[in-house]
């Protein structure tokens, strides 16, 4: 999908919705509204977050006297790679890093939406 840019010097836009950012890291904070990626993981039961903040609040709050910053595991460093291009080897754990590589690498390709399949899989829609 191509989405105009309002303001050149926005580096990142979504794909979404109109939102736009200038850095990464508020970028893909936001994205994860769309894709409902949960990547940071408290070692001490099964809690999820979108950011890691929402992480160390839980901690403080449901595992007294234990350090938050230390018991955060970024899921994303564990396990393989979620997001494939079916044009070349690159993976991603991100699937706004896939759209962008296509974009990026494989310009003459008609970029899809992409989705997950019946076996949990991810791929472009047809």
């Amino acid at each position: 999908e191509w989405v105009d840019r309002e303001d050149i010097s926005f580096t990142f836009v979504c794909i979404q919705c109109s939102y736009h950012s200038r850095q990464r890291n508020h970028f893909e904070r936001h994205f994860r509204l769309h894709t409902g990626d949960k990547p940071f993981e408290c070692t001490e039961c099964n809690y999820k977050s979108k950011t890691k903040e929402g992480a160390i609040s839980h901690i403080k709050f449901n595992h007294s006297g234990l350090d938050s910053r230390e018991m955060i595991i970024e899921e994303k460093k564990k396990g393989e790679k979620l997001y494939e291009c079916p044009h070349c080897e690159y993976r991603s754990y991100w699937k706004h890093y896939l759209t962008t590589h296509i974009k990026r690498e494989h310009k003459h390709v008609v970029l899809k939406r992409i989705v997950r399949n019946n076996k949990g899989e991810f791929v472009f829609a047809k």
